[in-house]
């Protein structure tokens, strides 16, 4: 998680009629961090509001209130083990438009400001499409490659402290993509295929189901719904062709990824023939081809 640093203020807010008795209340949206520096520490860049907590009031005038951290205040984007910047001296770009950005070594003056910055290297990543800036990465690790997992990104705010209501996320199914554990498209070997096939011999006994690895998101369909055989270490553009052992083809898919898709690497069939029928127990050939004319044969066995 990462979430901007920011400090709820409670003042206290004397009862009418009364000189000493009051209630602590909130009064305004939380304040950043630089915010609180700047109104209660001259800019003091080492002020931390949580010196004053309810414990350690802060005077000022009439005035009594306090901090209380909001929500996670979880904003070092420099530490490899959570979400951080891929390029963190990178500044902010002096437009968002892909076709402004510079792309070599440049120093900008901001017309307004008369403030230089020097963008080493330009501003967009070696791709060039994307803004160095806003390119954040989380590393997930122990995955297991023969599962599909979800990954979502969400969005919350700071709800309404003045009528108590907590921070709202976003639904994180809505963000959802499905992705593999694998590694990505330009590390497979050059002038090859090494795709692998699982499970081999896919068991109907196996009961893959149960176990998690089938149905995952999809648990109102039927069992004969579910059933999948996939094929990992894919190139992104590929065909994949099944054939029984007598040469009859059976079901043929068409695998076309960009090299970014989280799903680039992988494919599966549903173990249903190009006739929409149940595939039966035997031995099947399977064939994997490319554009470029790189191809690869291999043999599955369904006991079912």
């Amino acid at each position: 998680s990462y979430d901007i640093e920011d400090y709820t203020q409670y003042y206290f807010k004397l009862r009418p009629g009364t000189f000493n008795k009051g209630d602590w209340v909130i009064l305004r949206i939380p304040f950043t961090l630089r915010e609180a520096q700047l109104a209660y520490a001259r800019g003091n860049p080492d002020y931390n509001p949580l010196f004053n907590e309810i414990e350690n009031p802060l005077h000022v005038g009439d005035s009594v209130f306090y901090f209380v951290r909001q929500d996670f205040n979880q904003s070092d984007l420099s530490d490899t083990t959570a979400i951080h910047r891929l390029y963190p001296d990178a500044p902010y770009p002096h437009t968002l438009n892909l076709g402004e950005a510079f792309t070599d070594d440049t120093w900008y003056v901001d017309e307004l400001t008369g403030d230089s910055v020097f963008y080493e290297g330009g501003e967009l990543t070696p791709d060039g499409k994307y803004f160095k800036f806003f390119e954040y990465r989380y590393i997930a690790e122990n995955l297991l490659p023969s599962l599909a997992y979800f990954v979502s990104v969400t969005a919350f705010d700071f709800g309404s402290p003045e009528s108590g209501l907590a921070f709202l996320e976003t639904n994180p199914v809505n963000t959802a993509i499905e992705a593999f554990a694998l590694e990505p498209t330009e590390q497979q070997p050059q002038g090859g295929l090494n795709v692998i096939v699982y499970p081999n011999p896919y068991r109907i006994d196996n009961d893959y189901r149960e176990q998690g690895f089938e149905a995952r998101g999809r648990e109102q369909l039927p069992d004969f719904r579910t059933r999948e055989v996939h094929f990992v270490n894919l190139p992104p553009r590929c065909k994949i062709s099944i054939f029984s052992i007598d040469g009859d083809l059976v079901s043929q898919i068409e695998h076309d990824r960009i090299t970014s898709d989280p799903s680039a690497m992988h494919e599966s069939w549903n173990l249903l023939t190009r006739n929409t029928q149940l595939s039966t127990s035997g031995i099947y050939y399977w064939v994997v081809e490319t554009p470029e004319g790189d191809s690869q044969i291999g043999k599955l066995v369904l006991i079912m």
